[in-house]
């Protein structure tokens, strides 16, 4: 309960006269129900990660009895609805006022100075930077079909970038997806939301042995607190926590033939037999000898005793497994 109140207290500062002076606009987040690009730097990029941080402290306010509080929280996680501009089909600086930053270009990054409303990368990164809610982002931009293809355009557009001073932080791009850049590390496992996990086991593929080497400059960006570095350990072994704080992980594409993973309540055995480089499209899964459908799968279900996954891979996508509207993971909006 006191850590629970100090995250409340965190999210809060300065909206109930706790502080004499605002703390990375997070008065102006709860004045406004975003950060205000006249207001604050990188207002972007705070409004989203302080909207994923409320869906977090909702997620202990439900784990501790608190419905109001859950509530509060759930509803505070939206906001990000604030900032989609339809006209462009990208989150986009807002000013106090309401109006939209002009001129806006979804390429322009000037790092860490006052017209920079993205931290360490581009309105092409940033849009994509809502992993509690896929589904409600995907009615926002008027349905799965048109998300997805936004999604694919991310990894097919130029890969420049405008302004001044853009940040050095933008690396490993494959059109405009940052991957030297941990807030984009979760976009590739969201075709799994989408219904289209295919298209994500090959990118996912790709960057795992093109991305990454044994050189010295083996990873293609900075390894902050281990990220970059554990986002290969899990996505190879074939899954990823898209959201933390949900206890779900998506399934991706598997790099090894076998692999055992001891945890405190037993073994996950990991078996798939034709992984290679080009046999990256899962064709099939199985759970203990039994047919397994959906695209991802809960910490309790599989870290409690011993399981075995068995994947059976190609070179060709399955357009099929863990498509259909059962087969996905659960999000904020859904409506199945």
């Amino acid at each position: 309960n006191a850590v629970y109140e100090a995250m409340k207290t965190s999210a809060n500062r300065d909206t109930f006269g706790y502080f004499l002076q605002d703390f990375r606009g997070a008065r102006h987040y709860n004045q406004y129900g975003y950060v205000p690009c006249d207001l604050e730097v990188t207002s972007v990029s705070k409004t989203l990660e302080y909207c994923y941080a409320d869906w977090c402290i909702a997620q202990m306010a439900k784990h501790l009895g608190k419905k109001e509080d859950y509530e509060i929280y759930i509803q505070r996680s939206l906001r990000y609805k604030n900032l989609l501009d339809k006209s462009t089909d990208f989150m986009r600086g807002r000013n106090s006022d309401g109006t939209w930053r002009t001129p806006f270009d979804p390429f322009y990054s000037n790092h860490y100075q006052p017209d920079d409303d993205f931290c360490e990368g581009t309105a092409w990164q940033w849009t994509f930077f809502v992993p509690h809610d896929i589904a409600g982002l995907a009615e926002l931009f008027g349905g799965e079909h048109i998300l997805a293809n936004k999604l694919d355009s991310l990894f097919i557009v130029s890969s420049e970038l405008h302004g001044p001073n853009p940040a050095p932080d933008i690396t490993g791009r494959v059109g405009q997806y940052a991957h030297g850049n941990e807030p984009g590390h979760h976009t590739l496992y969201i075709y799994n939301y989408l219904g289209q996990p295919w298209k994500g086991q090959k990118r996912i593929s790709d960057i795992l042995y093109e991305l990454y080497h044994t050189g010295h400059d083996g990873m293609c960006g900075n390894d902050d607190g281990g990220q970059m570095s554990a986002w290969f350990v899990m996505s190879a072994m074939g899954y990823y926590p898209m959201t933390h704080g949900q206890g779900i992980y998506c399934i991706g594409s598997p790099m090894f033939k076998e692999l055992t993973l001891t945890h405190a309540k037993g073994k996950l055995t990991i078996m798939a037999p034709k992984a290679s480089r080009e046999n990256c499209y899962i064709q099939s899964v199985k759970l203990n000898g039994k047919p397994y459908e959906k695209n991802w799968f809960t910490h309790d279900e599989i870290f409690n005793g011993n399981n075995t996954f068995i994947f059976e891979m190609s070179s060709q996508p399955n357009p099929h497994w863990g498509s259909s509207k059962e087969s996905r993971p659960p999000s904020l909006s859904d409506k199945n």
